[in-house]
């Protein structure tokens, strides 16, 4: 038998079966941890660790301990980690180049963990900033609440009075000169006495037949004379009565125009519901933002492998394969049919840490249908996940349908609700006077979305109780908002948000809009008083020297008024000369 079997070959090959052995049994777990490692670092883009892990053919078994993920963002904590992670493969998949697990039991999983050394890696890429929703928090229409002074106002506005002022005091000044000139033809006391000279000559005329119709002919022309001139006299004084009460009439609407150019030039400020802009979204839009914001980077960052293999290594169009070289062949793949998913997690259940996390959210559940090739898949990727924080109340639950099985129209839809989460310390309306911080409050928040693509249509609802608000900000707005949120102890926020990420439509209802919004509109309507009065003020002192000028020459009217008067009288007081 020695001639067949060569004793020496049979010992190499054996040797080597054992070396080999050796070597896997020795290097096998330490391979594995640090491929594991390598390959989730440069996948998260931050480091990712394992305290050990141990890989067995018979059965195909893995078991990761004391996974930890880093969160890129903030390197000091953990976006996932689980005490331990075990699976089992079907071998005969794995030898056809299909991965099939069955179930992967995740026990003593957590996310947003502390970490005790920072988790960045050095060569890394920083990681995409937060989308930000456009329009969200947009303080415009509110604002400071800063209202222009009488000078800013004033300088802005298309005013009229002063010009107007001066232009009646030229009117009136031309009208004077005019009417003066007119008076000057009048006749004056010499004129007058001219006239009594002829009555009493008539009087001393003789009583013959010729002095009578001497006396006569006289007597007809100084009544026509007379006659003419008063005449000329009543018609200056109807001109110069017409002229006095014009411009006394436009000097009184010019004293009142003040008063209504402020009333007009401020009502553009006044409070209404359209001025003051939407209470809930300049209180809540800029944290509702954030948590959009937040939520959309990791569906972004996640989505990518849930999309068809296909779409990520290069389009549906087909692939052109570089020329091989010769003589090393061609590894031809035919289709399969029907087709399946290269890698297929039928379930993963997590299990909550059995020791109390510091810091960390421990969460359960359970993820079924997880494939990297949903649509070679019949079922979507579903979710129900429940999560609590070590020593408080709140409950957070999460429920998903993740359905890419057509690439043309995935549709996710999310369902997250958090109940009874402490909200102390929440802060609303940004860092301006606006500022509202929750010193004490519980809140229950539920929020739904649809994704499809990059449309999204998210609802939101908050449920806020034993609530107790102050204004942190400073200034006026702050002391009434301070008023205006001493007795509120319970409030509710809803919201939609369509659109995209780039463009969203934001609606944001809330409680407190009429609470703040009554309390802010009567400290703008008091500003608004005092604005018009200042306004009115500088108007006047502006049109003072203008009026001024106008008064003087509307009294020299007056003036010129009384003459003619005076003259009329001494007219009319002649002897009545019959006829």
């Amino acid at each position: 038998m020695g001639r067949f079997v060569r004793w020496w070959g049979l010992g190499v090959f054996l040797g080597l079966v054992v070396l080999a052995g050796g070597v896997w049994w020795l290097f096998a777990d330490y391979w594995l941890e640090r491929a594991v490692e390598s390959a989730g670092s440069r996948a998260v883009g931050a480091r990712v660790e394992l305290r050990g892990a141990e890989l067995d053919l018979f059965p195909a078994r893995v078991r990761l301990h004391g996974l930890q993920v880093t969160n890129p963002r903030d390197p000091m904590r953990n976006a996932f980690q689980a005490e331990r992670v075990a699976f089992d493969m079907d071998l005969s998949s794995l030898v056809l180049g299909r991965t099939r697990i069955n179930e992967v039991a995740v026990e003593g999983a957590a996310v947003q963990t502390p970490r005790k050394r920072s988790g960045a890696l050095k060569d890394a890429p920083a990681p995409e900033p937060e989308q930000e929703l456009s329009g969200v928090g947009d303080s415009q229409g509110l604002g400071e609440l800063r209202l222009p002074d009488a000078e800013e106002v004033l300088a802005e506005a298309d005013l009229q009075t002063v010009e107007e002022a001066e232009r009646l005091e030229r009117d009136i000044r031309r009208a004077r000169e005019d009417l003066e000139e007119r008076v000057r033809d009048l006749p004056d006391r010499e004129a007058i006495r001219a006239y009594e000279k002829r009555v009493d000559a008539l009087k001393d005329t003789d009583g013959g037949l010729a002095g009578l119709v001497k006396g006569g002919q006289e007597a007809a022309r100084l009544r026509k004379d007379i006659r003419a001139d008063l005449k000329r006299v009543e018609a200056v004084q109807a001109d110069l009565e017409g002229e006095v009460s014009g411009s006394r009439e436009r000097l009184a609407r010019l004293k009142e125009a003040p008063g209504r150019d402020a009333r007009r030039l401020v009502e553009k400020y006044e409070a209404t519901p359209e001025g003051l802009g939407n209470v809930a979204s300049l209180l809540f839009g800029e944290r509702v933002g954030r948590w959009v914001g937040s939520g959309w980077y990791w569906y972004a960052t996640l989505r990518p492998y849930l999309e068809p293999l296909r779409e990520r290594i290069g389009g549906e169009g087909e692939v052109t394969a570089s020329k091989p070289l010769r003589a090393l062949g061609l590894d031809i793949r035919f289709p399969e049919e029907p087709a399946e998913p290269e890698t297929v997690v039928r379930t993963i259940r997590l299990s909550t840490p059995e020791e109390p996390l510091e810091g960390g959210l421990g969460v359960e559940g359970l993820v079924a249908d997880l494939s990297f090739q949903p649509s070679l898949w019949p079922e979507p990727i579903t979710a129900d996940i429940r999560g609590r924080r070590a020593g408080e109340e709140a409950r957070v639950r999460l429920e998903a349908e993740l359905d890419h099985r057509r690439p043309e129209s995935p549709e996710d839809r999310l369902d997250l609700g958090i109940t009874g989460a402490d909200a102390a310390g929440w802060r609303f309306g940004g860092d301006g006077p606006l500022e509202v911080l929750l010193e004490e409050g519980r809140a229950d928040l539920e929020g739904r979305a649809i994704l499809r693509g990059e449309e999204m249509d998210i609802r939101l609802q908050g449920d806020f109780a034993d609530a107790r608000l102050a204004a942190a900000g400073e200034g006026e707005l702050a002391g009434a908002l301070a008023e205006a949120l001493a007795n509120v102890r319970e409030f509710t926020l809803s919201g939609r948000i369509t659109g995209t990420p780039q463009s969203p439509r934001v609606a944001l209802e809330s409680s407190l809009q009429e609470v703040i919004g009554q309390k802010v509109e009567r400290m703008v309507e008091d500003r608004l008083a005092q604005l018009e009065g200042e306004v009115q003020n500088l108007l006047e002192k502006r049109a003072r020297p203008a009026l001024q000028g106008a008064e003087e020459a509307l009294a020299g009217l007056q003036g010129l008024e009384e003459t003619v008067a005076q003259r009329l009288q001494a007219l009319e007081d002649l002897p009545d000369l019959g006829g």
